[in-house]
């Protein structure tokens, strides 16, 4: 059963529960247009989030940004789609994270890599709702947990994607 200790310096001593449900819920946006770029196939606008709950009732989120034709950096890993990402984690992850302690981050990640290879999104986004479920139980934001502020702010970008240059250039300026 999980401990009352926090891992976190600083951090309020809590009671941690233990991983209790792993939901996926399906998200479909619809986009303003067809936004492409070399190699992608499929459109943009669908994402997985991920809802775990504790047996305490602490809810953290996690989200996928599923791409099936996204083979990452020089094709090392296959696509994943919102179809595949919901299996992993109600079929495969979801049995081997009910009942554990959410703070045993280095032991929850051996066994998803054990339990299946590859699938990035699929844990990245459990791995976010661990993250988010950790935060909430000690009352630290992320950013403290993980060593502190780096900035104040994030920059944010927008891309054009693949399209004519007049049509490129009227999006970026508006």
């Amino acid at each position: 059963m999980p401990s009352t200790s926090s891992p976190i310096p600083g951090a309020a001593r809590v009671d941690r529960g233990a991983v209790e449900a792993v939901e996926v819920i399906d998200v479909a946006l619809p986009s303003r247009r067809d936004w492409r770029w070399r190699g992608m196939h499929e459109n943009l606008g669908r994402w997985s989030i991920v809802r775990l709950t504790t047996t305490d009732g602490v809810v953290g989120w996690g989200e996928a940004t599923p791409l099936g034709s996204w083979g990452g950096d020089r094709g090392r890993y296959f696509g994943e789609t919102p179809v595949t990402v919901r299996h992993v984690i109600e079929d495969v992850l979801r049995p081997i994270l009910t009942g554990t302690d959410p703070f045993e981050l280095h032991e929850l990640r051996a066994r998803m890599e054990s339990a299946i290879k590859g699938h990035v999104y699929a844990k990245a986004a459990v791995e976010m709702a661990l993250y988010d479920v950790q935060g909430k139980l000690v009352g630290l934001p992320l950013a403290a947990m993980l060593g502190g502020h780096a900035r104040d702010g994030v920059p944010i970008a927008h891309m054009i994607g693949i399209m004519d240059i007049d049509d490129g250039i009227r999006e970026a300026v508006a």
